[in-house]
């Protein structure tokens, strides 16, 4: 993970997507990603029904655009605005413009210890991809393979919070 100042933390809502993103995932954006991917989830009731956790995915290959999408709209239609969810996302895209609107309108935060302990203090569930640029990157023929690269971070944010993974 990337370590921000203080001063850098950008996100006063973690996990509130905006009532405009949510009304075009759930509508427009859910008709063109169902007829690009045809995504199904499984299992939104082995959830826990409230207060924080941790949601790992991980990243089949490319910019992961495919599984973002896919799942930002399942997760619309089947929570609507009731439910946050805060996906982790690199921090520089939280220093420049229209990356920063983009944040703001999906309830992302940086991927920081900092961000990621005041999210799940206000009770908000975290998104994270720990493998992020290594698994994104890897050769295609490789996307049917989770491979953090090593990383932890989430395993320590778990252990250190108590919350379920």
């Amino acid at each position: 993970m990337v370590e921000l100042n203080k001063q850098d933390s950008v996100i006063d809502s973690p996990g509130r997507a905006s009532d405009r993103f949510v009304r075009f995932l759930r509508g427009p954006g859910y008709a063109i990603v169902s007829r690009l991917f045809r995504p199904t989830i499984l299992g939104w009731e082995h959830l826990p029904s409230h207060g924080p956790f941790l949601l790992v995915a991980n990243h089949s290959a490319g910019l992961g655009l495919a599984e973002l999408a896919s799942f930002a709209v399942l997760f619309a239609r089947e929570f609507d605005t009731a439910r946050p969810l805060a996906g982790f996302a690199h921090p520089i895209g939280f220093r420049f413009w229209p990356m920063t609107a983009l944040h703001a309108e999906l309830g992302t935060i940086p991927s920081t210890y900092e961000d990621a302990y005041r999210a799940l203090e206000q009770g908000v569930p975290l998104l994270v991809f720990p493998g992020g640029d290594h698994e994104t990157m890897r050769p295609v023929w490789q996307a049917n393979r989770v491979d953090f690269g090593g990383r932890r971070g989430f395993l320590r944010i778990a252990k250190k919070t108590q919350i379920p993974v």
